[in-house]
């Protein structure tokens, strides 16, 4: 954890339970049947690619 107060470590907690089920919603909305780990490498890699590669 990167933070060290309580609420700090709840947020971190929170923020990836939300970036876990972002990343199923990605899973299910493109109907794939890559691993959640697959899908966040390439999500990672295109982030800063141009928008027309999001569309």
């Amino acid at each position: 954890f990167y933070g060290q107060s309580e609420w700090a470590i709840h947020n971190q907690v929170f923020i990836a339970l939300i970036v876990f089920c972002l990343h199923v919603l990605v899973q299910i909305e493109t109907k794939s049947k890559r691993k959640t780990l697959q899908i966040s490498r390439y999500l990672r890699a295109a982030l800063w690619k141009p928008a027309h590669i999001w569309l």
